[in-house]
């Protein structure tokens, strides 16, 4: 249900971890061309509060879309570290591919978030150097 939409993304800020990843949960599930422009907004913005961030960025881990995907890799240039390590994680997890906590690895998996952009599962490749593939979680 759409309306939804608006108090699931007021609960990526609230205060109770516990809160934040239901919501996060709960809008990866909802088609991603109603909620990942809004995702890359937080996401996206150093201005929003850390654990936001961190929420929405979980909430693109748990979809295998590649705008959703073009963010992460966007966010793992992020200066703060918390929030470039945690869309490392969340784009291991949404490809399977284990980047194993490196955002460099991460980077040249797709250097370029523009070459994500067509609504699409992701590709996953497993033939990087220093790069394995995952099974889904």
């Amino acid at each position: 249900e759409r309306a939804y939409i608006e108090p699931l993304m007021g609960m990526l800020g609230d205060a109770d971890a516990a809160a934040r990843e239901a919501a996060a949960g709960a809008l990866a599930a909802y088609p991603p061309e109603q909620i990942i422009t809004r995702l890359r907004v937080i996401v996206l913005n150093p201005s929003q509060p850390r654990t936001a961030r961190m929420a929405a960025i979980g909430a693109l881990g748990l979809m295998p879309d590649r705008e959703a995907a073009a963010v992460l890799v966007q966010a793992v240039a992020e200066p703060d570290s918390a929030v470039s390590q945690a869309a490392v994680a969340a784009l291991s997890r949404a490809t399977a591919i284990d980047f194993n906590d490196d955002a460099a690895a991460a980077w040249s998996w797709c250097p370029s978030p523009s070459s994500l952009t067509s609504r699409a599962t992701l590709p996953t490749k497993s033939w990087e150097p220093g790069v394995k593939r995952n099974s889904r979680k």
